[in-house]
């Protein structure tokens, strides 16, 4: 068995084998975004081949999303429950400027007087 290489079969060798990995060569340009995040299955309207690299990639950036989302809706709930904490302390700071002014009132108030 004689194997023939030929020079031009390995001239561009490396830029083939690039190629080959790029995920837009096979997928089209879609495949992956301008920000190169890779699309998911919803933003395709279909999912990579099970087992593929890019199936694993495309969870990956799912659950991504997701965890984004989450952080998003909890930073939302942090900052809700930081302007109620701050409404808290005003009503409570206010409370006892009152309570404090009818203290002192109450304090010269002579054993046996009635007010």
């Amino acid at each position: 068995m004689d194997i023939t290489i030929s020079s031009y079969d390995i001239s561009d060798f490396e830029e083939r084998l690039e190629r080959s990995f790029d995920i837009r060569n096979g997928w089209g340009s879609e495949a992956v975004k301008d920000d190169n995040i890779i699309a998911t299955r919803e933003e395709l309207g279909f999912g990579f081949p099970d087992g593929s690299v890019q199936a694993v990639l495309q969870r990956q950036q799912e659950l991504i999303n997701k965890l984004q989302e989450s952080m998003q809706e909890i930073y939302k709930r942090n900052l809700k429950l930081d302007d109620e904490v701050f409404q808290l302390k005003i009503a409570l700071r206010d409370s006892a400027k009152v309570f404090n002014n009818n203290i002192g009132k109450m304090g010269t108030i002579k054993k046996g007087e009635k007010k």
